[in-house]
């Protein structure tokens, strides 16, 4: 082989090489980007769902208040009663409190019913959230291993 033509395969050898590894980089540069924004995304998805549980302690602790206070009228509710019992001269006016003590129990049921339902659309919304992170953790891998996998190939 004369050294003119072993010059010129060399040289077609280092171009090739070359822009194999500019396709490589450019690809490595995609995977990184791609990992990057799967880890914002990922980070986004924990503050929302940090976020979504903060919102449903706060929508319990509001649950164990309302519960303790309609447990309250509940016990006024009953010492009305007793009271209506030990005192028929006051009659008219504690039918009319036990009324109003009704009026405020059925409010308060009425609020415990609405914040159930938001506590079950919360949980759905944690539920979702949850799904939405279990599937960046598992693209995150994904990546990982491909990168892993590549980084293994290239060595």
């Amino acid at each position: 082989m004369k050294q003119r033509t072993f010059s010129i395969l060399n040289l077609a050898g280092c171009a090739a090489l070359a822009i194999l590894l500019i396709v490589n980089w450019l690809g490595n540069s995609s995977l990184q980007q791609r990992l990057s924004d799967n880890y914002k995304e990922l980070q986004k998805i924990g503050d929302e769902r940090k976020l979504a549980v903060d919102r449903s302690a706060a929508v319990q602790q509001d649950l164990d208040r309302m519960k303790a206070s309609l447990e309250s009228v509940n016990h006024e509710v009953l010492t009305l009663q007793t009271e209506l019992d030990a005192k028929k001269e006051e009659l008219d006016h504690s039918t009319k409190d036990l009324d109003v003590a009704k009026k405020g129990l059925e409010e308060w049921q009425t609020g415990v019913t609405q914040r159930d339902e938001r506590i079950a659309e919360m949980d759905k919304l944690l539920a979702q959230y949850k799904a939405k992170l279990d599937e960046a953790v598992a693209r995150l891998n994904k990546v990982a291993a491909e990168r892993k996998a590549a980084a293994s190939k290239a060595q």
